[in-house]
């Protein structure tokens, strides 16, 4: 990302070093492909959730509720930001076209299946945002949940995923 507009657009400018909490992501990795991948995660992941005025509040705290409905986003922004770099970033577009390094095509079904997983636990953090939002009274807009697809299913009160 250069254009630095679309920076001030972001929830969280130190968007990689704030993902370093939550997913593995290399010190010396490109930060402008992570501001990219922010960028799209907030527009398309968080906005068809939580509405437009609340991304405004996100992006601009005026009091503690919109500074607490921030901190509740975050886990959720780095998680969805973590999955559009797994998806969007396998290869390049040069003049011969896109092109995919050998090592890349062997490792683009674990990097889906990682950027699934990483999509599915930012849905379970996006809840608690979800929840946060309910319990505003001054809300006007009422969120639509049925938008959200987690594919982590909970049986018996804790996360089961089958292994092998």
């Amino acid at each position: 990302m250069n254009n630095i507009d679309l920076e001030n657009n972001l929830i969280i400018p130190d968007i990689a070093d704030r993902m370093q909490d939550y997913v593995p992501v290399q010190l010396d990795i490109d930060e402008t492909k992570i501001k990219a991948a922010a960028y799209i995660a907030q527009t398309v992941d968080l906005l068809r959730v939580i509405t437009q005025a609340n991304l405004d509040r996100v992006k601009n705290p005026q009091n503690s509720e919109d500074d607490a409905l921030k901190e509740a986003i975050i886990p959720a922004l780095c998680f969805f930001t973590h999955s559009r770099c797994l998806k969007m970033f396998n290869g390049t577009l040069t003049d011969s076209g896109y092109i995919v390094s050998e090592d890349a095509e062997r490792a683009v079904k674990i990097a889906k299946e990682d950027a699934d997983e990483s999509y599915s636990v930012a849905e379970v953090f996006l809840t608690k945002v979800l929840d946060i939002l309910d319990g505003e009274s001054e809300t006007d807009v009422n969120i639509d949940r049925s938008v959200m697809t987690p594919k982590i299913r909970v049986f018996g009160g804790a996360e089961c995923k089958g292994s092998n």
